[in-house]
């Protein structure tokens, strides 16, 4: 009976030492193990831009180009590293081309009058551009139909 008395206070001592230890002495060494592991879950973190992401969604589902392609572009700026940053950028470049194949006016775009002899090359030259001109809405030859009126995209 003594040699159980004996069993259950070495229990009781060693069992309550490991306890302390792992609870107390090394518990942050046990909790950065896991965490280089990948057995620890990171706590899920509140997106504090979700409401300005879905109101520049918004502004493009109702049809306003110009107002959701601004806000999409501050979101990005001001939220680099948000979740959502990447279908902004998504929805960033979808509106870049609904805005560029379109027929509506533009800052990036210049409407250009075709003229007899009008090379493309030519036009490129007089704006300032190199030989790639991205044209929107039809497809030109090398030489263009003259009096008809093409918009083009010059890039800088």
């Amino acid at each position: 009976m003594k040699w159980l008395f004996v069993l259950f206070l070495a229990i009781i001592i060693f069992g309550g030492a490991y306890w302390f230890g792992a609870n107390y002495v090394f518990k942050e060494d046990i909790q950065v193990a896991k965490e280089q592991r990948g057995e620890v879950t990171p706590e899920p973190r509140i997106d504090l831009s979700l409401p300005e992401f879905e109101a520049a969604a918004k502004l493009r589902q109702d049809g306003k180009i110009p107002e959701a392609r601004a806000a999409l572009a501050t979101y990005v700026q001001k939220y680099p590293t948000s979740a959502h940053v990447d279908e902004a950028k998504d929805l960033l470049g979808e509106l870049n081309i609904s805005i560029f194949l379109s027929r509506t006016p533009s800052p990036e775009k210049e409407e250009y009058v075709v003229k007899a002899g009008d090379v493309i090359n030519k036009v490129c030259a007089q704006n300032e551009n190199d030989a790639r001109a991205d044209h929107a809405n039809e497809q030109h030859e090398q030489h263009d139909a003259p009096h008809r009126r093409a918009t083009a995209h010059f890039a800088s």
